[in-house]
């Protein structure tokens, strides 16, 4: 179980040992569910940190301009050091953007010159989610920041954001709000949930489409209304980048062995029975979504439609409360299999879809080189061959012109020899004529 993700959900403030303890009275069982697994979790979660993650990760100190300074790794295992390098990174696109959002890495691996200042990786180091990085990617990548740490220089600069995570000023149309922020009975409408999983604004949308609903143009806008999870969005941004490279429309691969829901043909509001009412058939389909071979956007399609809804479907369990569901709810919904050891796993299966997107992009990247480098081969032999018939041609023409000069040569010697016989033919007359 990935510790980052519980003490996101702490850092959330919903599980605060004070808001359990309201929520749990306000909302009804499924709530109160939830929270008892999120204290079994913490507890078995905190003993397990102390045991293996060693050492509490360093603060990232920032400078003036909001740039973070290189911290000391001394003693950090792998994954912590994922972390730190996660969050310089993280640190230096806020700068960038104004805002909070996640880093793009699959943009970034696609076209790292386009993003980033050169000098901010070593050259030619592929940048992907640190979570990915090996052991000498990360020391090779640390030791450059400490050469550029030592002359006073920036570890990372983003020269460019995508333009939707560019923050706009002025008011917006919807606004995240914590839990607390708001108060049911203060401010006389329902809360809003608001954790490191899943997010709710003040204005919901009245109806939620189903996937047969949705124009095939529209599907990654759809993909995105779908979580505020920070990985899933970032999942949804590399396959809009893979389709890019690989100059494909949003189509969809239709999947056997994926659950029938995960698909563009779904036609219903909510999943099926069995994904809530069996916690074995939910984890079943989830890994399923996990394992499903990518090869390219069209494969990845259903599989991240399947990991959106299941989102959802998540968020939808957790908001659930008895005296304000709607009439059409479906009754298995406050009894859901859906919890917070099932979201953990949610979000690690993301990561794992996520590597195998990225992979898939730089397969295509090595594949555009590799097409430069082949072009450029044969530009070169086409132009050798060139050179050499030149050649050739320049040889032709001055064995034409030797050949001519020969033959005049030639014919003057004849012409020459002809004299000779004449004048010796002459002096033949001339003796016996004496």
């Amino acid at each position: 179980m990935e510790i980052h993700a519980l003490e996101s959900l702490v850092d959330s403030g919903w599980m605060l040992p004070e808001s359990w303890r309201y929520r749990a009275t306000k909302r009804g069982k499924a709530r109160a569910r939830i929270h008892r697994k999120a204290r079994e979790c913490i507890v078995v979660s905190t003993a397990a940190s102390d045991c293996e993650d060693g050492p509490v990760l360093p603060e990232i100190i920032v400078d003036d301009e909001g740039y973070a300074k290189l911290p000391l790794r001394d003693g950090i295992g792998l994954k912590g050091q994922h972390e730190l390098i996660r969050s310089i990174f993280h640190t230096s696109y806020k700068v960038c953007t104004g805002g909070s959002r996640p880093v793009p890495w699959g943009v970034i691996t696609a076209s790292p010159s386009n993003y980033l200042e050169p000098g901010s990786v070593p050259t030619g180091f592929v940048v992907k989610d640190p979570s990915h990085m090996k052991t000498e990617e990360v020391n090779r990548l640390w030791m450059h920041w400490e050469r550029r740490s030592a002359t006073n220089q920036k570890l990372v600069v983003f020269i460019k954001a995508k333009d939707a995570d560019i923050r706009v000023t002025g008011k917006s149309k919807t606004k995240v709000v914590s839990t607390l922020d708001l108060d049911e009975e203060d401010q006389g409408q329902p809360a809003p949930f608001a954790s490191h999983f899943t997010e709710r604004t003040t204005q919901p949308a009245a109806h939620e489409t189903t996937p047969d609903d949705v124009a095939i143009n529209d599907r990654y806008t759809f993909l995105e209304t779908l979580s505020k999870n920070e990985n899933y969005l970032e999942l949804v941004d590399a396959t809009r980048d893979l389709a890019i490279l690989a100059k494909q429309n949003p189509i969809s691969e239709r999947h056997q062995d994926l659950p029938t829901w995960a698909d563009w043909s779904w036609s219903e509001n909510y999943l099926s029975e069995d994904i809530h009412t069996s916690y074995a058939t939910l984890m079943a389909s989830l890994n399923k979504l996990q394992t499903c071979p990518i090869s390219g956007p069209s494969s990845a399609m259903p599989v991240i439609l399947g990991i959106g809804l299941l989102y959802r479907e998540s968020k939808r369990v957790i908001e659930y409360e008895e005296d304000e569901a709607d009439p059409n709810t479906p009754f298995y919904l406050p009894h859901s299999a859906i919890d917070l050891q099932f979201l953990v796993a949610l979000d690690e299966a993301v990561r794992e879809v996520l590597f195998s997107v990225v992979g898939q992009i730089e397969r295509l990247n090595k594949e555009g080189l590799s097409d430069e480098v082949e072009d450029e081969e044969m530009r070169m032999v086409v132009e050798k061959e060139r050179h050499e018939v030149e050649e050739k041609d320049v040889e032709s023409e001055e064995n034409v012109v030797g050949g001519e000069e020969q033959q005049e040569q030639e014919v003057e010697e004849v012409v020459q020899k002809g004299r000779k016989r004449k004048i010796n033919h002459a002096s033949s007359n001339s003796r016996t004529a004496w």
